[in-house]
């Protein structure tokens, strides 16, 4: 899944929920949440407190959060190869 086929409001949950795992994204009944769930990116909890919405391994692989520092890893490894 890649993160450029997903809505603004559906980026703005998962990168919520990747800085944030207890942050509020809506009932299990919620739109956008169940359409990242259909896409393998997040999971309703029902067995741990508080209940939620939690992202998969492969939602917190593409929220911005984990892009971020990617790239800011790429640019350390850069700066270490020229030194």
């Amino acid at each position: 899944m890649s993160r450029d086929k997903l809505s603004y409001k559906q980026k703005a949950l998962l990168d919520a929920l990747a800085e944030d795992p207890n942050h509020y994204a809506g009932s299990c009944s919620n739109p956008t949440m169940c359409a990242l769930e259909k896409h393998g990116l997040a999971k309703y909890d029902w067995h741990s407190l508080p209940t939620g919405w939690k992202l998969t391994p492969e939602g917190l692989a593409i929220s911005a959060m984990a892009i971020n520092q990617r790239a800011r890893a790429i640019v350390e490894n850069r700066k270490n190869e020229t030194l």
